[in-house]
C-alpha cells in the first residue's frame, strides 16, 4: 500500500472536496478540475515515488489496448 506524504494527501483531499462540492452544487468545471488533480496526484505517486517497483513497469504493457486484442 502506498505511503502518501503531506503534499499527496493535501492534493487528494482538495480533489475529493472539489469533486464532492461540484457534484452537490452542480459545477461541472470544479468536478473536472478535481478529476484532473486526482489524476495528477496518482501519476506523481506511481511515476516518481513508486518508480523503483519493477513489477509496475512489467505489468504496464499488459494494460494497453493492443495487448487486450
Amino acid at each position: 500500500m502506498p505511503t502518501f506524504r503531506g503534499h499527496e494527501r493535501g492534493g487528494l483531499l482538495y480533489a475529493i472536496v472539489a469533486i464532492s462540492s461540484a457534484t452537490k452544487n452542480g459545477y461541472p468545471v470544479f468536478c473536472k478540475a478535481g478529476m484532473v488533480l486526482s489524476g495528477l496526484v496518482a501519476g506523481k505517486v506511481f511515476l516518481t515515488d513508486r518508480a523503483g517497483l519493477e513489477g509496475l513497469w512489467l505489468g504496464l504493457p499488459l494494460m494497453s489496448p493492443a495487448a487486450r486484442q
